[in-house]
């Protein structure tokens, strides 16, 4: 042999401690791909859009499982969810469909509000609950042309659609001769539509959340970051 080698007999019997955390890792892994496997599979069957995942690079089963839990929960929503891969984030949507009946013509009118919130969207028809009523319309800003032309980051018609782009619906709204998304006013509480995303298209599109009654108006939730700097402005 080697001048300082060493010779180390195989033990016959590893720790328990060892053996213990093997056999909980390998069925950690099993049950990891099975719960994945079963929710991508699943939501597929359920015309789920699913991403195109790429090559593994997870560091902990907790990544794994959560992964496998989510595109189950996925097939379980139906359309209700959506999970979507972009520029290297997860993003998950809850709540909204990602397709609708379109709206039928006519059915909505823009105009005055008898509160004093300026123009408002209101229904001149039955809308059913889960009709789709348009992506959100202006002009698609990079970060650098949003801030050029809003030096103050406070815009009233800005919709991000991710980190880098933002719909700048302000000229749009002008015009309330046809109804656009940008139209519709904020309720916390009583909102009636709500949004989905796709970045990789970078369009927000809006649905009703339930049926929308002649007269009344539909309202949706703006969220905690628009109302940042506005505090004193907020309604219900």
């Amino acid at each position: 042999m080697l001048v300082g080698e060493q010779t180390h007999s195989q033990p016959t019997q590893l720790p328990a401690e060892l053996v213990r955390a093997r056999q909980l890792k390998t069925i950690g892994t099993q049950a990891s791909a099975a719960v994945l496997g079963l929710g991508l599979t699943a939501a597929s069957l359920q015309g789920l859009e699913t991403p195109s995942l790429p090559q593994w690079s997870f560091t902990g089963l907790a990544c794994f499982v959560s992964v496998g839990a989510v595109a189950l929960g996925l097939a379980v929503t139906k359309d209700k969810a959506q999970l979507e891969l972009h520029e290297g984030r997860l993003y998950i949507q809850w709540g909204a469909p990602s397709t609708g009946p379109p709206l039928a013509e006519g059915a909505i009118q823009v105009r005055p509000t008898e509160d004093g919130r300026g123009n408002g969207a209101f229904a001149l028809q039955h809308i059913p609950a889960g009709t789709y009523l348009g992506n959100y319309e202006g002009d698609m800003l990079d970060e650098v042309s949003y801030w050029a032309r809003y030096p103050a980051g406070v815009a009233d018609y800005c919709i991000k659609v991710d980190r880098e782009w933002t719909i700048d619906g302000r000229d749009r709204a002008q015009d309330t001769s046809r109804f656009s998304p940008c139209h519709m006013n904020h309720s916390g509480v009583r909102h009636n539509v709500v949004r989905s995303t796709k970045r990789r298209d970078r369009t927000v599109s809006f649905f009703t959340r339930k049926d929308i009654q002649v007269g009344e108006e539909l309202l949706l939730d703006y969220g905690p970051v628009y109302w940042k700097s506005r505090e004193d402005q907020m309604v219900d």
